[in-house]
């Protein structure tokens, strides 16, 4: 409810259709989806004590539906983190709004695309599925391989682009803290010398 609240507000008042709320609308469509289709099976699952009954055609499907919807929820944290350091590094450029939304809408896009990418590579059958798969059980491809790959891309590689890009962000807040205080300090030495 709260993430069709969120993309309701977005799309229907026009003074929220700014950047940083078109990814946190991407943001919000990912975890709605999330909610929608991935967890109902999942509590089914737990309800039916770990057995799958659903087929192993609707299994694949889910299983990538739950990697690729997390991974652009993970990603778009990731460029949310992108956007605050633009924001904060390059105001003048940011602020041109033209050229910000077409920016925008392009991380957002590659977003679900490398979502997708992470996801895909079971389903074209770049990585083998374990031989004594019991279709019964509806688990995630478990080839090394995979796990490595996806975990990279899915959680690893975002994680230290938000630590950097928030580090940054730090800094630079920290330094124009800085500046300003000392631009203070001669301020009111110049207002001292005046009034002697």
């Amino acid at each position: 409810v709260g993430n069709t609240l969120v993309i309701a507000a977005v799309i229907t008042t026009r003074r929220l259709r700014s950047v940083t709320n078109c990814f946190v609308s991407s943001l919000a469509a990912a975890d709605l989806l999330v909610g929608l289709a991935v967890m109902p099976p999942a509590v089914l699952l737990q309800l039916t004590g770990g057995t799958w009954e659903l087929g192993e055609i609707l299994c694949d499907f889910w299983v990538s539906l739950d990697i690729l919807l997390c991974t652009a929820s993970i990603l778009s944290l990731c460029a949310i983190s992108i956007d605050r350091y633009l924001a904060v590094t390059q105001p003048l450029i940011y602020s041109r709004r033209r050229r910000s939304k077409r920016l925008a809408g392009l991380m957002i896009v590659a977003v679900w695309i490398m979502a997708g990418a992470i996801t895909s590579p079971p389903l074209l059958g770049c990585f083998p599925r374990a031989t004594n798969r019991d279709i019964k059980k509806c688990s995630y491809n478990m080839d090394s391989s995979y796990v490595i790959f996806s975990a990279m891309g899915s959680f690893f590689l975002p994680m230290l682009v938000m630590l950097y890009v928030y580090g940054r962000i730090s800094c630079v807040i920290a330094s124009r803290h800085r500046n300003l205080e000392k631009t203070n300090e001669r301020e009111n030495i110049r207002s001292r010398h005046k009034i002697t």
